[in-house]
């Protein structure tokens, strides 16, 4: 118990930690990674606690996983439960979370200035500060593309661990922080006018593509390569080449590493090859670039060494 407590309060920067009733039997577990503007946490008490944490920087966004509980910040009280399973703290806000017996729950932690660039990307632009007062309806579309996000990323880090892309990474983040602002501001981004971008805009940033493709491809980017909003630039990928700007970077990156296969050097592996070009999950990579190429990564790479 006195463990838990030292932990809660002096590596994840809680003010209180109290254990309510019986302490004889209390187990917990937890852990913590941090991933550029996004952090993840995993908590999971026996016993009923109740944790208290000073306003922040960023904001919380909860997804319970089972049990139940209660998050508390200004005059605002959410009862959260695997049905009910979000609960957002915005930033700045002083919380107070209290955890019923067997509770477990992830915590995403996302930087508000992550957000505002990412939002004025989608946008084409941002006028102020965003105000994220709308609870998100567990139950909506968004909401539920937000935790699938979510749980893929987790999955990701698990089959990874280590040896994570970089590429990957940063692009699922990516992916997560759009699906957080489509779930919690939805009116704000949906109502945003499409315009179609200029063609020549649109070969700038194909070259832009082909020349990085082993940079993380954000919404930030694309629309700083263009000078457009992400969306626009989604909707011209789709009616003109029938895919999303992803699955685009997905294709010139399974082509370079098809290359790589093709010309192997005495080091040369199919897992080195897809990690280079931004694959962590090596049954997805041979699943994809046998849809692309007819063949598994390891014919591949198993010809080229018979020449």
């Amino acid at each position: 118990m006195e463990f838990a407590r030292h932990a809660v309060l002096n590596t994840y920067g809680a003010t209180r930690f109290d254990r309510i009733g019986r302490a004889a039997d209390f187990a917990a577990k937890a852990n913590f990674v941090k991933l550029g503007p996004i952090a993840l946490s995993y908590c999971e008490y026996s016993g009923h606690v109740e944790i208290d944490f000073p306003g922040a920087r960023f904001l919380r966004q909860q997804f319970c996983l089972g049990g139940a509980g209660r998050t508390r910040y200004g005059s605002r009280q959410i009862e959260i439960d695997a049905e009910n399973w979000s609960a957002m703290v915005p930033a700045g806000a002083d919380v107070s979370f209290d955890y019923k017996p067997s509770f477990r729950q992830v915590i995403m932690w996302l930087d508000c200035d992550a957000l505002e660039r990412a939002y004025a990307a989608m946008t084409g632009g941002l006028n102020g500060s965003l105000a994220f007062n709308v609870q998100g309806d567990p139950n909506s579309p968004a909401m539920q593309a937000l935790r699938r996000a979510v749980a893929f990323l987790v999955d990701e880090l698990d089959v990874a661990g280590n040896d994570a892309s970089p590429l990957a990474l940063a692009e699922i983040q990516d992916v997560v922080l759009g699906r957080f602002l489509l779930g919690h501001q939805p009116e704000l981004i949906r109502d945003e006018p499409i315009k179609v971008p200029q063609r020549p805009r649109m070969r700038r940033l194909e070259e832009y593509l082909r020349e990085n493709w082993n940079q993380p491809l954000t919404i930030e980017v694309l629309a700083e390569t263009t000078g457009v909003g992400a969306r626009s630039i989604f909707r011209y990928f789709k009616e003109t080449r029938g895919c999303t700007p992803l699955d685009f970077m997905k294709t010139l990156r399974l082509e370079q590493a098809r290359r790589a296969l093709q010309q192997p050097g005495d080091g040369t592996t199919v897992s080195a090859e897809a990690l280079r070009c931004g694959f962590n999950n090596m049954g997805h990579f041979a699943k994809d670039y046998r849809r692309k190429f007819g063949e598994l990564p390891s014919e591949t790479l198993l010809k080229a060494r018979m020449r």
